[in-house]
């Protein structure tokens, strides 16, 4: 008997923004060919099976539906994996539509309980629906139950909710969307960095109070950029999954701390065959992910699973002891949840759509970064008013509370309500950061109208419908929103920019991921205290197609070299720092108690250490001459260790260029007037490979008060761009004369490589919160004593 797992893959059709562009991923002979001009590779990874258009997909999900039905009907426990990209199309192929009428889960139960009927047999499923979020897990089914621990065994104390039809099966799988898309608007969580697992308990005739299990995981690998500095969730994974292969042994997947990573060995266990469906885009701006992706497949046919012998059956009850309790009893604790569900989301001040139920008129949906939870969640307009903030006090008499605990929203955020005409009003409070149509408001009121989209804050979209017509119409998406208000910084960032269709729209895709984030950064900076600020750069690296790479720049404010992070170093960063307010809200509220704790996220100390110095001389200025030099590194042993490219242009007053008048032009014909003086630092080249951590050039200049200094490359590479250009005023002197005839542009090349602190790690984070908080309570009860 075959033994292997099994892989497919589903390579998504092109959309309509991408219609032009490169195709990356191309299927020959039912292999996967991945060719990345970046790289020069070119990979070919052969598959059980690809799909490579909707009909074929159709068809290739139906076949998984029977393998999983037949496993479970016969009693045998199965898993799914569905692996891939944001935006790769892992729910559609898992849940189907928006509605949950199509997919791979609705028609698994559909087709499960009707089996179960035509056999005469009671058809029952309990599920289990958990989120994965870095080391922690939710219970999705269970809003108010503590948070699972994340230990080996993964998932243990998740609870179990009972569904004997496929309309029960579909609303329990609603509701668990519903608390997820409620939990981005209230939590900081990242929704492409959070994974999804379900678990079926598919009841069986094999024996008293045994279930055959389908385990379901959808994974999110999200590399953000080309750039990878620290081992991404999927390379864990794949780190895990060859140290099986290596040894024959599951076990040793565990040594990769991960928990997602010891979710996905648990579905790879003896006892379960696994079926792996990776989801891929198929153009040139999925490259990263398509290849991770891809990894994973290959890495997983090479595992096998036991045959399925008599030692294969059934898990042994303990793994559901919900199962010892009868039907009745399982199908009265379901409703419970499901009322607790519902009281949870109403004390948030928010509402379910629920499975096939239409939102009420007027009303506000939301709008989640991922689309398929997009309109799960709204708040009714009606007579009571729409208070929206992150702290209230008591209830006030016929309002509404809503409450988004994110960055960025004030304790009184804005007032939402209806008039007497019925017009539909939004009240902003002093300070509060709230766009209508991608327009900030800056006056106190304003009339909103049947599709206008609200952002509140960076994180909170909140979509108006006057009408059910709107309801069922509106398209718009977070990115659109987004994309709306950062406009006039994105436009000066592409604006001069005459690139391909294809690199226009990754990079436009890219700074409207990183200006939300930094936007975000900033405001939890000011919140918290913090004297670090984040701002966009786009550098032009020059290494591939994608040139234009987009990064972080850090400033702070007691230190004098500012940092470079690339998008996924910020978006990791940033997750930390989400943390670090949520817990800092939650556990007390007084930042200045964690001065040490915040500035380990928000700023990571340089250690400084010098590669070489260059000189460049400045000679050609004094003639109004530009200059474009490649200047020798040398260090102090003497030993060239590298160049840095660097381009001076000299303008006298406003003039774009100089003029040469047939006579020799030089300086001392303006003296008292003002020189602009424009130096880029291009890059720096050949350094040894053991020197490229961090790099970062500082320059001298004549009479400077303080060097100019640019951010470290957040790139550990001989070659880093470092792309940073200064512009000097200087008046024209005789000692700058001096200075240009006889001296030169000092430029030190040196490392920056952060001091990695405890401070970094959530764990530290919380064990430091926690003792802060037990001796600020001392030190209040001793001040109180005295």
């Amino acid at each position: 008997m075959n033994t292997r797992h099994l892989s497919i893959a589903c390579i998504r059709p092109m959309g309509d923004s991408e219609l032009g562009f490169p195709r990356a991923v191309s299927v020959e002979s039912g292999n996967v060919i991945v060719t990345n001009p970046r790289s020069g590779t070119h990979t070919c990874t052969p598959l059980d099976k690809v799909c490579i258009d909707d009909a074929e997909t159709g068809r290739v999900l139906i076949e998984v539906r029977e393998v999983l039905l037949e496993s479970v009907l016969n009693g045998y426990s199965a898993a799914l994996c569905v692996v891939g990209g944001p935006g790769t199309g892992k729910s559609r192929c898992l849940f189907g539509a928006h509605d949950l009428k199509s997919g791979l889960l609705p028609e698994f139960a559909e087709t499960y309980y009707r089996r179960r009927g035509q056999q005469a047999a009671i058809g029952v499923i309990d599920v289990s629906v958990s989120q994965v979020y870095g080391e922690q897990v939710y219970d999705l089914l269970s809003p108010r139950h503590d948070c699972c621990s994340s230990n080996v065994s993964g998932l243990g104390g998740r609870t179990y909710h009972t569904a004997n039809s496929r309309d029960e099966f579909l609303s329990l799988v609603a509701d668990a969307l519903s608390v997820r898309a409620a939990l981005y608007l209230q939590s900081d969580v990242f929704p492409n960095c959070a994974h999804l697992h379900i678990q079926c308990a598919c009841q069986t005739d094999w024996g008293h109070n045994t279930a055959s299990f389908l385990e379901i995981g959808s994974h999110t690998f999200s590399m953000g950029t080309k750039t990878i500095e620290y081992t991404s969730t999927a390379e864990q994974s794949r780190e895990a999954l060859q140290k099986c292969v290596a040894t024959g042994r599951l076990a040793n997947a565990y040594l990769c701390d991960s928990m997602l990573t010891s979710m996905m060995v648990q579905m790879l266990t003896d006892r379960l065959r696994t079926i792996w469906l990776g989801c891929m885009g198929p153009t040139l701006v999925d490259i990263y992910e398509s290849e991770t992706t891809l990894a994973l497949l290959a890495e997983s046919r090479l595992l096998q699973y036991s045959s399925m012998s008599a030692s294969l059956k059934l898990r042994e009850p303990h793994y559901s002891p919900h199962l010892n309790h009868s039907l009745k009893e399982r199908l009265r604790i379901t409703r419970e949840y499901k009322s607790v569900r519902n009281s949870w989301l109403a004390t948030l001040g928010l509402e379910s759509s629920g499975h096939g139920r239409m939102a009420e008129v007027p009303c506000l949906s939301s709008i989640s970064p991922d689309v398929f939870l997009s309109h799960r969640l709204y708040l009714p307009v009606d007579k009571n008013k729409i208070l929206i903030g992150s702290r209230f006090g008591s209830n006030a008499q016929n309002t509404r509370i809503v409450m988004f605990r994110v960055a960025g929203i004030l304790p009184a955020h804005c007032i939402i309500y209806l008039t007497g005409g019925d017009n539909l009003m939004l009240e902003v409070e002093r300070d509060a950061l709230v766009s209508v149509n991608g327009e900030r408001i800056l006056d106190n009121t304003r009339k909103l109208y049947d599709g206008d989209h609200i952002l509140l804050g960076q994180n909170i979209l909140l979509l108006v419908h006057m009408s059910e017509a709107s309801v069922r119409s509106q398209q718009v998406t977070w990115s659109m929103a987004t994309r709306k208000f950062h406009h006039e910084a994105i436009t000066a960032h592409l604006s001069h920019r005459k690139k391909l269709q294809c690199e226009n729209w990754s990079l436009e895709q890219q700074l409207v991921t990183l200006s939300s984030m930094v936007f975000e950064a900033n405001c939890v900076s000011d919140e918290l205290k913090r004297d670090t600020r984040f701002r966009v750069k786009v550098v032009e690296t020059g290494e591939d197609l994608f040139e234009p790479e987009p990064c972080v720049v850090v400033i702070s404010e007691r230190n004098d070299v500012a940092d470079t992070w690339s998008l996924i170093k910020m978006s990791r960063r940033l997750a930390q720092i989400r943390s670090l307010r949520s817990h800092w809200f939650e556990l007390y509220g007084r930042p200045s108690l964690f001065d040490t704790v915040a500035d380990n996220l928000f700023y990571d100390p340089p250690r400084h250490e010098l590669v070489g110095v260059g000189f460049c001389y400045l000679e050609p200025i004094f003639y109004l001459l530009d200059i474009a030099a490649t200047v020798p590194i040398v260090s102090f042993k003497g030993d060239a260790v590298g160049t840095v490219d660097v381009q001076l242009r000299p303008r006298i007053g406003n003039s774009q260029e100089n003029t040469h008048r047939a006579s020799e032009v030089s300086l001392d014909s303006y003296l008292g007037e003002k020189l602009d003086l424009m130096i880029k630092i291009k890059r720096a080249s050949a350094l040894p490979r053991k020197l490229c951590s961090s790099v970062f050039v500082r320059a001298s200049f004549f009479l400077q008060p303080s060097p100019l200094l640019t951010p470290r490359c957040a790139k550990n590479t001989v070659n880093p761009a470092l792309e940073t250009v200064f512009q000097l005023h200087q008046m024209i002197t005789d000692d700058f004369l001096t200075y240009l005839t006889n001296g030169a542009l000092e430029l030190q090349a040196g490392l920056g490589a952060a001091v990695i602190l405890p401070g970094a790690s959530l764990p530290f984070i919380k064990e430091s919160l926690a003792y802060f908080l037990e001796v600020s309570d001392l030190s209040v009860r001793a001040s109180g004593a005295l």
